[in-house]
């Protein structure tokens, strides 16, 4: 198209040195002024390009040259400060023959902060299991009885045992933890037996 211009892209990296080293200036009395009062009127304005910054100090509204240099040398004692290493640069303006002067340093971009490391999951807290329970599930969801060849045993307070025996044993554990799943039993499959649990239901926020 006749006449276009393509639109700068501008910086779109999340970190933006240039605001935060005027928000720090500013906040160590510096008067730091409008980056839209550039090259129209006196101060001091801030600049960056990535990490690179340049701070320019422009009063030619001061009479006493040591005054602008006094004002450079206070930024610059500023950022050492904060651990950086500024350079002071002086030039002339070519038309007016003022003295300008820029203090220019790097500004890092900061480590970002660690991951927090997931809190492992918590045990799950386990309700009390009787065998018997256990083996009216089996017959009322699987139609599995003792006399099929599975037993079911006692281990603790919250865990029962399903074991089978037989040609068809490995048929039958597979039919019963179908069944224990169904009703949300926690299972662990072991050679030849089934480890049954039941999780105690996580309590329910109140609305």
């Amino acid at each position: 198209m006749a006449g276009y211009r393509p639109r700068n892209k501008g910086n779109r990296t999340s970190f933006k040195p240039g605001p935060i080293v005027a928000r720090r200036l500013r906040a160590a009395d510096v008067n730091v002024s409008s980056a839209a009062r550039k090259h129209t009127h006196d101060g001091i304005f801030v600049s960056a390009a990535r990490d690179f910054v340049s701070v320019l100090v422009a009063l030619s509204d001061y009479t006493d040259e040591d005054k602008i240099r006094a004002e450079a040398r206070n930024i610059a004692a500023i950022v050492t400060g904060w651990g950086l290493e500024p350079a002071i640069k002086e030039q002339r303006h070519e038309a007016s023959g003022h003295l300008l002067i820029t203090v220019r340093f790097t500004y890092p971009e900061p480590e970002p902060a660690p991951e927090k490391t997931p809190a492992p999951p918590a045990d799950p807290e386990w309700v009390r299991l009787q065998a018997g329970t256990v083996t009216s599930a089996l017959i009322a969801a699987a139609g599995i009885f003792s006399s099929h060849g599975v037993t079911t045993t006692q281990e603790s307070a919250t865990s029962v045992t399903v074991s089978a025996t037989g040609e068809n044993a490995d048929e039958l554990l597979t039919r019963a933890e179908k069944a224990l799943r169904q009703k949300r039993y926690t299972l662990e499959r072991n050679d030849g037996s089934l480890t049954v649990r039941k999780a105690k239901p996580a309590k329910r926020k109140k609305p």
